[in-house]
């Protein structure tokens, strides 16, 4: 089944992303609060498909597409 993973820092933004896409049953949905969080989920399970807000505290979207990119 194809993970999608949600990386936002708003609690709310976060969760009305996810279901949305939660209504998609083919797919599983995981959250992620940062992009610190969301390297450690992605560290230990593979995604087809990251969402990731630009704007975060810790690490933002961008930095973390750059790691992204940089892994393959």
């Amino acid at each position: 089944m194809p993970n999608i993973l949600v990386v936002e820092d708003s609690p709310s933004v976060r969760k009305l992303i996810a279901f949305a896409l939660k209504r998609l049953p083919q797919y599983t949905i995981t959250e992620a609060s940062d992009g610190v969080d969301a390297l450690k989920k992605i560290s230990s399970d593979m995604f087809e498909l990251v969402l990731a807000d630009i704007s975060m505290p810790v690490m933002d979207g961008l930095k973390l597409v750059s790691i992204l990119r940089s892994d393959t």
